[in-house]
């Protein structure tokens, strides 16, 4: 390689890296300290979360799979983690930026998204990555049969098929205000959720911008889940969190001032909320319950598969919960 090209390959690597502590921002800025969950609704006697240990310190964002032998997980630097049978291993994409999502279509068919990049999985390798440091970055994704969904920064909307390595973008229905949750329980029934109360749903048609709690939220909005078109979950900062019974959303006190980042659910009264020092609620059907996670990390994301919960967070954490129950 010559010395032109090393300068080059050099500067594109400081350009991404300095966009990178941009969407770190959504993190670095949240108050870590402030769970304040009393005494008598956390249980703090045991934990039923193991750390998991893996090979690398860097920050684990999201995780994924189709089978508990076969998941994935993604984070800081362009770490990747895969479990399979014999456990889990590590390595990085070709370029080190900040990933923080994971969808795939198959085992063959995965995409990981960060910072300006879209990198993709054929179930042999990692493809390099498309960098483009003009275009927004894709915080979070969600699919269903051929098309995958990610939402970003600018409150970027962009789709992918099976047919095109290309990611489309869709007309802007916001604009301001960064796009961190995505979730759908079909492909004509999808929500958005961001900063500042943002929110959009798409009815197989279009992105319409939508209303939370009759736009009366301000609240960063960082995770949502649900079982089904009218059994939503919402969550976000200090200790907020939403509920939609498919009629409207309300406020569901969740007892805690901590950052809330993700939240999954395998039935209607077993729902898992993570954030901000190592927080773990547990829904139960009628409130949440804190519980001992083992952990004073700042937790990323949450997915369960075959009665596995599976916790990932700052500084290499995993965490796993094993007989979470069947949906």
């Amino acid at each position: 390689m010559t010395r032109i090209a090393v300068h080059l390959l050099c500067l594109s690597i400081l350009l991404i890296s300095a966009c990178a502590e941009d969407t770190i921002d959504h993190w670095r800025n949240t108050t870590p300290d402030l769970r304040v969950t009393s005494d008598s609704s956390i249980d703090t006697i045991s934990s039923p979360f193991n750390i998991v240990p893996v090979d690398s310190e860097n920050s684990v964002n999201a995780i994924w799979g189709l089978a508990s032998d076969d998941l994935w997980a993604v984070g800081d630097g362009g770490i990747v983690l895969h479990r399979n049978a014999a456990g889990w291993t590590s390595s990085t994409t070709e370029i080190l930026v900040q990933l923080r999502a994971l969808w795939g279509r198959s085992n063959s068919d995965i995409w990981a998204v960060g910072v300006q990049s879209w990198v993709h999985y054929d179930g042999n390798a990692w493809s390099l990555p498309v960098a483009d440091p003009k275009g927004p970055s894709l915080l979070a994704l969600w699919g269903t049969g051929d098309t995958i969904w990610g939402v970003g920064t600018s409150g970027a909307i962009m789709y992918n098929t099976s047919s095109s390595s290309v990611w489309q973008e869709m007309p802007q229905v916001m604009t301001s205000g960064d796009l961190l949750g995505l979730w759908g329980s079909s492909d004509s029934n999808i929500w958005a959720i961001g900063l500042s109360g943002a929110a959009a749903h798409y009815d197989g048609q279009g992105w319409t911008t939508a209303s939370i709690l009759n736009g009366d939220t301000q609240q960063n909005l960082r995770g949502i889940h649900g079982q089904n078109e009218s059994d939503i979950w919402v969550v976000g900062d200090a200790g907020f969190a939403l509920h939609y019974d498919g009629n409207g959303w309300s406020q569901s006190n969740t007892a805690t001032n901590a950052d809330l980042h993700a939240v999954w659910g395998n039935s209607a009264d077993s729902v898992w909320a993570v954030g901000n020092a190592g927080t773990i609620l547990h829904w139960q059907g009628s409130s949440w319950k804190a519980l001992a996670s083992g952990t004073s990390e700042d937790l990323r994301h949450v997915w369960g598969i075959s009665n596995t919960l599976w916790v990932t967070g700052g500084a290499g954490t995993l965490l796993r919960h094993d007989d979470v129950g069947a949906p």
